[in-house]
């Protein structure tokens, strides 16, 4: 089965670090002598200034790399996988394709689903797959060697454990528009887990309001390098700042791009969630996707990009 772009991606917390405050504030007072007896409470003034001063960087934040969260990431592609697993700092369970059978559920950019000629043609392509597939499995190949004649898009379910500050690291890494597109999705569907479980939590009492500040500040810090300057003065020779969330740095001349940006699935991925799931869209989004709306090219391809109060026009 065929999934028009990254619709079949999701992620799930299954776990996350409750008590991240008091762990971080029984090795933080362990430097001051006159606070060695005192115990965590949330309300405590000496508690609450002191996790202050840890997100705000005045006190050295050691144990920061104890709050552990764990994810479930369903129906990613092969290529996705590739890129999440390099992510050095995880501890990953993954499905396996050698004690199951391929599941032949494949991701399709949205650019190339979306062109009804393409799509017939990797049909085909993939219907042969599976023929060569079932054959070799019906003669007792065993999966582990019929694996390697599935297509590149294929889908796979992982777990991964990482902590707080590998977030903030993956997401500067990983959420550019110009140079990251399903791994990109990956980690906003992991900050929106993680907005929803603390906010819950929170109201249920199950989180103290010191770790809810520390998660609550570690989520929204979560974001692209260029975030903290925005200006963008990295210029990736793929797309360089094709998506503009940023303008330019005046102070480093952006190249021209290997290619056109227009024809890039992730730009339609960015307007499917400014329609339909904005809660994944980062700060400055909403109005760099508005700025498409007018176009100065006149090519058929940005009209599909431009036209937000419509749905795609090819497909």
């Amino acid at each position: 089965m065929f999934h028009r772009g990254y619709s079949n991606v999701g992620v799930e917390l299954v776990d996350y670090d409750r008590d991240i405050a008091k762990r971080n504030w029984y090795a933080l007072r362990t430097t001051w002598r006159e606070l060695h007896g005192v115990e965590y409470d949330p309300d405590d003034p000496r508690c609450i200034k002191m996790i202050r001063d840890l997100v705000q960087g005045k006190v050295f934040g050691t144990f920061l790399s104890t709050g552990d969260l764990t994810i479930f990431v369903k129906n990613i592609s092969r290529i996705c996988l590739a890129q999440f697993t390099r992510d050095t700092g995880f501890k990953f369970a993954s499905e396996s394709n050698m004690p199951n059978p391929l599941s032949h559920e494949i991701t399709v950019p949205m650019y190339i689903y979306d062109n009804p000629e393409w799509l017939a043609k990797l049909e085909g392509i993939q219907a042969m797959v599976e023929d060569l597939y079932d054959e070799l499995t019906g003669a007792g190949v065993p999966f582990q060697d019929s694996r390697y004649v599935g297509i590149h898009g294929q889908q796979i379910s992982i777990t991964g454990t990482f902590n707080l500050e590998l977030l903030q690291k993956f997401c500067r890494n990983r959420m550019n528009n110009n140079t990251h597109d399903e791994i990109n999705l990956l980690y906003r569907q992991v900050k929106r887990e993680i907005r929803r479980a603390i906010e819950r939590d929170k109201n249920d009492g199950s989180l103290d309001p010191l770790s809810y500040y520390m998660w609550k500040t570690a989520e929204e810090r979560a974001d692209v390098g260029e975030a903290s300057s925005k200006k963008t003065s990295f210029y990736d020779p793929m797309f360089c700042n094709s998506f503009k969330r940023f303008p330019n740095d005046p102070n480093h001349e952006e190249p021209a791009p290997m290619f056109d940006a227009n024809k890039l699935s992730w730009k339609y991925e960015l307007i499917d969630m400014y329609r339909n799931s904005p809660c994944l869209l980062l700060p400055g989004e909403r109005e760099m996707i508005e700025s498409w709306k007018v176009s100065d090219t006149g090519d058929d391809t940005v009209d599909y990009v431009i036209h937000l109060d419509k749905k795609p026009l090819r497909g």
